[in-house]
């Protein structure tokens, strides 16, 4: 818009009206267009010299149609004339009025007399009126007078053009209640209440014409005014933005997606309070909103995080199963037990440690409801088992000392070692991988244990021979030395024992001693009866020997 002598020319109004105007008359015409605002008032001013294929009353309504459809100009106050071969049209009026009326249009020269010389000039030129139009009058002149009187009326009537201005205190008081109001605000209700009072007040400086002193005062305060409603507005943005994410977290299964899509919005709320700045009237208002908002934006990166490691665990779970499984499908010793149990272990861990209020809680739950009752057949399986071992290689090391005490004859230990064996491979349980390895392991501790057991019996008898003997060999003295066989005893008298048999017969014989003789008599029966029992006995013949090793008696078995 171009301003020439106090006048704001209307340059790309011209234009497009010259447009509309051309395109609506059938024959080619020139049309000259002239649109001015002064004083708050548009002026237009159409000339041509043809106009076929339009009447005058059409073009009033094209006018209007160009102003409303553009949006140009058209909320102020128009007066629009029309000169068409010499006749004058006034087309203001024609809306309210049934038949058109023609006035001279000379006046105007007098009422923009002051404006462009273009439009003054072109006003000049114009042909004379019709005999059927008065000619210019003094009366047309107060006419136009009274025109510009009106005018002048009409920029007084504006606010704060005389006199002191009450609509500047009345916009800031107004303006100040509703920031002070809004700085405490709580609710959606209070914030679109103290926003209609920040925009009236805004609206009350808009009044304020140009032509008043005050119009630079206003201007500030209204664009001081505009700023917080500005703000104002992302604030009110931000609560709505809240609001939807509060009415979307109400669902609080939500997976990973949907909620970074609610932090995306409580992002987008905070993001609209950065605009209001730390001296803003509404500052402390915008602040507590983004406490708040912050707290449901970090409550809901948690709930993002908490969702993520959910999924990331339910996952882990469900791979650790299908281990767990593989494994228990290839386990054949118990140690491969020990790794199925801990795996089922593990996937159940995975599983409980995820949080409710996720979307991998629920399967969670259904999972455990399966891995459980694997876990309890696992761990009774790996008990099972590791009782087998355990018995197994008990059985091993107690058949490991019998061998050790057969090897030293000590029969005793052997046998009680044998029958521990034996009784611990016995306890083997029947469909565990030990089973097999101890089910040829019990016909051997069988027969060992009957070995030993008799290896005891002879070891016992022999003891028992050898006390007999060693009492029988020396009374009082050392009488005989024995050496036991495993079908004979073979006793060698010793060579005092001898001589002293011979000596206390021979004397007994020189001297007569009849009870001597006696005695040694029954000495020597009591020996011979004693070897004779001890042949019958122990089912070994017995052979006697003398010094030189000659054999001296036999007493078989009977």
């Amino acid at each position: 818009m171009e301003i020439v002598d106090g006048l704001d020319r209307c340059e790309a109004l011209e234009t497009l009206l010259h447009e509309r105007l051309q395109a609506a008359t059938l024959s080619p015409s020139t049309w000259q267009i002239s649109c001015l605002l002064r004083s708050d008032n548009l002026l237009i001013l159409l000339h041509s010299p043809d106009i076929s294929g339009l009447e005058p009353s059409q073009v009033l309504p094209l006018v209007q149609a160009t102003l409303k459809q553009e949006n140009r100009l058209s909320f102020y106050p128009r007066q629009v004339y029309l000169a068409v071969n010499g006749q004058y049209y006034d087309l203001t009026e024609l809306s309210t009025q049934k038949s058109l009326k023609f006035s001279l249009l000379y006046p105007l020269n007098q009422y923009w007399q002051d404006g462009r010389g273009k439009l003054k000039s072109l006003l000049k030129t114009l042909p004379e009126r019709t005999s059927k139009l008065r000619q210019p009058s003094s009366f047309l002149g107060l006419l136009g007078m009274g025109i510009l009187l009106l005018g002048s009326l009409y920029a007084l009537t504006r606010p704060c053009v005389v006199g002191n201005c009450e609509v500047i205190p009345q916009a800031r008081k107004q303006a100040e209640n509703a920031l002070t109001f809004l700085a405490t605000a709580t609710s959606q209700k209070a914030l679109f209440t103290g926003s209609e009072e920040l925009t009236h007040s805004v609206a009350l400086l808009q009044s304020i014409p140009r032509w008043s002193r005050y119009h630079t005062e206003a201007r500030v305060l209204q664009a001081t005014y505009q700023q917080s409603l500005n703000q104002l507005s992302a604030i009110v943005e931000a609560v709505e933005i809240a609001k939807q994410a509060t009415s979307l977290a109400q669902n609080s299964r939500r997976n990973a997606t949907q909620w970074q899509e609610l932090q995306q919005l409580w992002q987008k709320a905070l993001h609209k309070l950065s605009i209001v700045p730390l001296g803003s009237p509404l500052y402390p208002l915008a602040s507590v909103k983004r406490r708040e908002f912050q707290q449901k934006s970090v409550s809901v990166a948690q709930q993002i995080v908490a969702e993520q490691q959910a999924i990331s665990r339910l996952k882990a779970a469900e791979n650790t199963a299908k281990i767990a499984t593989m494994r228990e499908n290839m386990a054949n010793s118990f140690a491969d037990w020990q790794r199925v149990y801990a795996t089922w272990k593990t996937a159940i861990a995975s599983l409980q440690e995820i949080t409710p209020g996720t979307s991998a809680y629920q399967p969670s739950r259904q999972l455990l409801a399966t891995y459980l009752p694997q876990l309890a057949q696992a761990g009774k399986r790996k008990q099972k088992e590791e009782f087998a071992a355990n018995i197994y290689q008990k059985a091993i090391a107690q058949a490991k000392l019998a061998e050790k005490s057969e090897l030293s004859q000590q029969w005793s230990q052997a046998v009680i070692y044998w029958r521990n064996a034996l009784n611990s491979i016995q306890q083997v349980p029947n469909s565990t991988f030990q089973s097999t390895q101890a089910q040829p392991l019990l016909s051997t501790y069988h027969v060992a244990l009957n070995r030993a057991q008799t290896q005891l019996k002879t070891a016992l008898t022999r003891q028992k021979l050898q006390k007999e003997l060693d009492a029988l060999c020396s009374q009082p003295s050392q009488v005989c030395d024995y050496q036991i066989g495993d079908r004979i005893i073979q006793i060698k008298l010793t060579p005092s024992y001898l001589q002293q048999v011979w000596n206390t017969a021979l004397q007994a014989k020189v001297y007569g001693n009849v009870q001597i003789q006696i005695e040694l008599l029954n000495h020597l029966s009591r020996f011979e009866q004693s070897l004779q029992s001890l042949a019958k006995r122990t089912g070994k013949a017995i052979k006697v020997y003398g010094t030189n090793g000659s054999l001296m008696a036999v007493y078989p078995v009977r």
